[in-house]
């Protein structure tokens, strides 16, 4: 799959502080207005791009302010999307929705709470996206609800923000810092079935990945317990 990156835009202004980021806000917005900019000819750059609408009905006894909502690539997970194109918005209160510059292709269209208890996700197929405008109309959903709540850390909108070190530096940290708390820190590798287990007086570090082949950058998913 070829994919194109860029036009790229660099501005550099001079003035006090307060005037370059007023003045670089006013071109910020202009360059979005620009946007598919129509000077670029390209085989992998079509200028003529798509509005895409619609509204989450959301059904059911459930609550959310708001969702965002995904175009990617037709029926692969989402987590595992990287080649293709991603486009993407948040819904109001009452769950529209408007996706502007839309490449004309086919995809699939997600959808997740950004806070509240859902913690499905829609996933609608074959949405095949071209012409100004593409309006998707209601798309009912009823999202699954389980009754008894085990335990929760953040909240339901897919970020870290509840975990332990959401920074993601954790593996920058010193190993005396928060993770042992002046405690000896132990360390065990199993690395012959591809994961790495830690622990640290009572608490315990496991990173779990997929990964064959040991890479040069850190790479794994954590879950602190």
């Amino acid at each position: 799959m070829k994919k194109i990156c860029g036009p790229f835009f660099y501005y550099v202004n001079t003035g006090s502080q307060a005037d370059c980021i007023a003045d670089a806000k006013v071109m910020a917005h202009q360059q979005k207005i620009d946007w598919p900019y129509q000077w670029f000819e390209n085989d992998l750059y079509p200028r003529m791009r798509t509005i895409v609408s619609g509204c989450i009905n959301l059904s059911g006894n459930v609550s959310t302010d708001s969702f965002c909502v995904l175009l990617g690539e037709p029926s692969t997970e989402r987590y595992r999307q990287s080649k293709g194109y991603m486009f993407w918005t948040r819904t109001d209160k009452l769950g529209n929705f408007t996706i502007r510059n839309v490449r004309p292709d086919s995809y699939s269209l997600y959808a997740y709470a950004l806070n509240g208890e859902v913690t499905d996700e829609l996933e609608k197929t074959d949405i095949e996206v071209s012409g100004d405008n593409l309006n998707l109309g209601s798309i009912d959903w009823i999202p699954t609800k389980y009754e008894n709540l085990l335990f929760q850390i953040g909240q339901a909108d897919r970020m870290s923000d509840g975990f332990k070190w959401a920074d993601g530096s954790a593996h920058l940290r010193p190993l005396s810092s928060g993770a042992g708390n002046g405690n000896l820190y132990r360390r065990r590798e199993q690395r012959n079935r591809g994961f790495l287990l830690r622990t640290s007086g009572k608490k315990l570090f496991f990173h779990q990945t997929k990964i064959k082949k040991r890479l040069p950058a850190f790479l794994s998913t954590t879950i602190f317990i």
